[in-house]
C-alpha cells in the first residue's frame, strides 16, 4: 500500500514538473516576442518622428532659400532739416562713404555762401540693400527728420525669367554658329547669319537688363533732402487745446486756398466777361437803333386811334 502511494506521488510530481515546464515555455517566448515588437513599434515611432522632424527641417530649408533667392529693388526717401546745414551735409557725406556707397547725384539750392537766404540741398545715394534699413536709422540722428519711407519693387518672376530666356538664345546662338561652318549654300549662310544677328541682339538687350537689376537689387537708391531751417520747433503735446488751434488753423488754410483760386478763377475770366459785355453792348444798342427806325416807318393810319363809340 505505501509502494503505492510512493508510486502515485512520484507520477503526480512529474506531471506537475512537466505541466510547469510546458507552460512556462509559452510564456518565455511570448514575452520576447512582446518585447520585440513593442521595440519594433518604438523604432517605426521613432523614424516617423525623425522623418517628420527631417521633412520640416527641409522645408524650412526651402522656404529660406525661396526667401532669400527673390529679387526686391528697394528704394527709399528721406527729408531732414537742421539749424547746421553745412555740418549735417558733411555728416550724411561721410556716413554714405562709410557705408560703403556713393553718391549719384547732388544740388543745392539757394545762396551757397549762407550769408542771405535759407539753402536746401538734395542728394541720390546708392548703399547696401542689407543695410538701408540702418543707413536711415543713422541718416536720421544727423538731422530732424521731417519725412520717412521705404518702398520695394519685387522683379524676382521677370528676373528668372530672363535668365532662362538668355540661357535658351545662347544655346540657339551655339547651334547657329555650328549650323554656319556646315552651311554649303549661300541661301542657308544668309538665313542663318539673319536669325543670328537678332539672337545676339536679344543676348545683349537680356544682359544688359539683368545687369541693371543686378546693381538696383544689390544697391537701394535712397533720395535724401536738406533743408535749413533757422530754428527747429517740436510738435505740441496733442491735447484738446491743440486739437481746437489745428482745426482753426487747417480752417484759415483752406478759406485762404479757396479766396485765392477764387481769384485765380476771376482773374481768368475777365477776357471772357469782358468780350461778352461788348458783345452785349452791341447787341443792345443796334436792337434800341433799329427799334426806333421801325416806329418812324410806322404809317400814320396804322397808328392806334381812339375809339368813336366809347366816350
Amino acid at each position: 500500500m505505501k509502494k503505492a502511494w510512493a508510486c502515485f506521488l512520484v507520477a503526480f510530481l512529474f506531471l506537475l514538473a512537466v505541466s510547469g515546464c510546458s507552460s512556462s515555455e509559452p510564456g518565455s517566448v511570448s514575452r520576447p516576442a512582446e518585447a520585440a515588437a513593442d521595440r519594433a513599434e518604438y523604432t517605426a515611432d521613432e523614424a516617423g518622428l525623425a522623418n517628420g522632424t527631417q521633412s520640416t527641417a527641409v522645408s524650412n530649408a526651402k522656404n529660406q532659400s525661396v526667401t532669400d533667392s527673390r529679387k526686391v529693388i528697394k528704394n527709399a526717401e528721406l527729408t531732414l532739416q537742421s539749424v547746421q546745414y553745412d555740418e549735417v551735409n558733411k555728416k550724411l557725406e561721410s556716413l554714405v562713404a562709410s557705408f560703403g556707397g556713393y553718391i549719384e547725384s547732388s544740388s543745392v539750392q539757394g545762396d551757397t555762401s549762407g550769408n542771405s537766404g535759407l539753402r536746401s540741398s538734395s542728394y541720390t545715394v546708392r548703399v547696401p540693400s542689407d543695410r538701408l534699413t540702418e543707413f536711415l536709422t543713422c541718416a536720421g540722428d544727423i538731422g530732424n527728420v521731417i519725412r520717412k519711407s521705404m518702398h520695394g519693387e519685387d522683379v524676382t518672376q521677370n528676373y528668372f525669367d530672363s535668365e532662362t530666356r538668355l540661357k535658351t538664345l545662347r544655346t540657339e546662338q551655339d547651334r547657329l554658329l555650328e549650323l554656319m561652318k556646315q552651311a554649303d549654300k549661300m541661301d542657308d549662310i544668309l538665313k542663318i547669319e539673319e536669325r543670328l544677328t537678332q539672337v545676339q541682339s536679344n543676348i545683349e538687350q537680356l544682359t544688359g537688363q539683368l545687369k541693371q537689376w543686378d546693381s538696383l537689387i544689390s544697391l537701394s537708391t535712397v533720395t535724401i533732402s536738406v533743408k535749413e531751417v533757422e530754428a527747429i520747433t517740436e510738435p505740441p503735446e496733442e491735447g484738446l487745446g491743440w486739437q481746437l488751434v489745428s482745426i482753426f488753423r487747417g480752417s484759415l488754410t483752406a478759406l485762404r486756398e479757396l479766396c485765392r483760386y477764387t481769384l485765380f478763377a476771376v482773374t481768368a475770366a475777365l477776357p471772357f466777361l469782358a468780350v461778352a459785355a461788348v458783345i452785349g453792348g452791341a447787341v443792345l444798342f443796334l436792337r434800341r437803333k433799329f427799334g426806333r427806325r421801325a416806329n418812324r416807318g410806322t404809317p400814320p393810319d396804322k397808328k392806334d386811334k381812339p375809339d368813336i363809340n366809347t366816350k
